[in-house]
């Protein structure tokens, strides 16, 4: 396996990245053309994924980047994007169309002329992100663009990348809960809370001559609520009819993002299934039970990394490990690595069988462990 060797121009590229905390994803659609999603950092280089990863394959992102898109501004989906979106002056950036109030309250800040009426937000990874945009000399370049369900977000000979989220419903939804924003004569200004983000990932539908994937963002499935999640796109008759032999797989794998009719009616029968976990949480995901899951629907699904295996540990300073003892019994290490799963097919034989190449920690998911190490 060589990870510095790019891709063919006549080669389809789907990169997962991700070291338990974060993940990012990196499209080759062909002719040199990339499109990123969302963002994490590399735990070696220190630097925006994508960029670490272009400079072993001696990529310029200036030019190859043709669109980034952020499913939804996560802490663990948007990590480094400022850097990345810096880095690719003429890509167009993508976001979900609905937004939480405090998302919002950092679009005022940054763009509206206005802001006597919002509140100062801290520096944050969106907050960066507007910055530079903002500072782009292109005045069509210096907004973001925003996708929901079957808008287009790239489009050539051959090749269209479709948003199916967040569905109308959501986006009314998310618009009404910023009529809060306004405060009401005589009340003092309150901080608006944040609405699920989760709820507002974007889920995107790649299609490149003839091979289809399927990246499933954090979009949770919403019970009954036939015009919310993922039943809302599987009850829209205008999403894209082409069936995904590529799937990532939704919010870590969790069950909370499963559906029995994504797999039955959006992808193929045993697709290869895209894994970035999560370790941050009480329960990491995938969990046992999650995977075993997974693994029912198809042989062919891996992981970016392991969650439960340890990172080794590091020997901490005398005075560190004295606070530590003050503050807290029991801890343990987390891996940081940033595993990175690549899939490559040829656009001259899309019904061919793909490679599958694991990179830094990178494994099958019948091999993750059980319990922590």
């Amino acid at each position: 396996m060589n990870l510095t060797k790019s891709p063919a121009s006549r080669e389809f590229e789907l990169s997962l990245f991700g070291p338990g905390f974060g993940e990012c994803a990196l499209l080759h659609v062909g002719n040199g053309n990339w499109i990123g999603v969302d963002s994490c950092i590399d735990s070696k280089s220190k630097r925006q994924v994508i960029l670490s990863y272009f400079d072993a394959l001696g990529i310029d992102p200036a030019t190859a980047l043709k669109a980034i898109v952020v499913s939804h501004w996560h802490d663990d989906h948007i990590r480094g994007m400022a850097q990345l979106v810096k880095s690719a002056p003429n890509a167009h950036i993508w976001c979900s169309s609905a937004f939480s109030k405090k998302e919002v309250l950092q679009v005022i800040d940054i763009y509206a002329t206005n802001k006597t009426i919002v509140e100062k937000p801290g520096t944050s990874e969106l907050r960066d992100t507007l910055v530079c945009l903002k500072q782009r000399k292109a005045p069509s370049l210096r907004f973001p663009k925003l996708t929901g369900e079957n808008v287009p977000v790239f489009v050539d000979e051959g090749i269209r990348v479709t948003g199916l989220s967040p569905s109308s419903h959501q986006q009314l939804l998310s618009t009404a809960e910023l009529g809060n924003l306004m405060p009401k004569e005589n009340e003092a200004k309150k901080r608006a809370p944040t609405q699920h983000e989760n709820h507002l990932s974007v889920v995107l539908h790649i299609e490149v001559e003839g091979l289809v994937a399927l990246l499933g963002g954090d979009l949770e499935h919403r019970g009954a609520r036939e015009t919310l999640g993922w039943t809302a796109i599987l009850n829209n008759d205008m999403k894209p009819k082409s069936i995904a032999t590529l799937y990532k797989v939704p919010h870590h794998g969790s069950e909370n993002a499963h559906v029995d009719r994504i797999w039955d009616e959006m992808l193929t029968d045993g697709p290869v299934a895209l894994v970035a976990p999560y370790n941050r949480g009480v329960k990491p995901l995938p969990s046992k039970e999650d995977r075993n899951r997974i693994l029912t629907r198809t042989d062919k699904a891996w992981s970016t990394a392991d969650p439960l295996l340890p990172k080794k540990k590091r020997k901490l300073s005398k005075w560190i490990e004295d606070e530590r003892r003050e503050c807290v019994n029991r801890y343990r290490w987390v891996r940081t690595d940033t595993g990175q799963i690549r899939i490559r097919a040829n656009l001259d034989d899309p019904t061919g069988e793909p490679s599958v190449e694991l990179f830094d920690g990178a494994l099958h998911l019948s091999e993750l462990r059980d319990e922590k190490a």
